[in-house]
């Protein structure tokens, strides 16, 4: 299944190593992190039954 917004969005980001945000208790998230983890999402909800 096809996402052009989330295609969208993916193609305007720097690459995954790069920093997307640092929490305020001191983690660093990268691009990649973020990928990763709404891939995780996007599955667990398809798991459900979310379309």
């Amino acid at each position: 299944m096809s996402n052009h917004l989330f295609d969208a969005f993916r193609a305007g980001m720097p690459a995954p190593e790069r920093l997307l945000m640092e929490t305020d208790d001191g983690r660093s998230i990268s691009y990649g992190d973020m990928l990763a983890q709404s891939a995780q999402l996007a599955h667990a909800l398809l798991q459900l039954g979310v379309e």
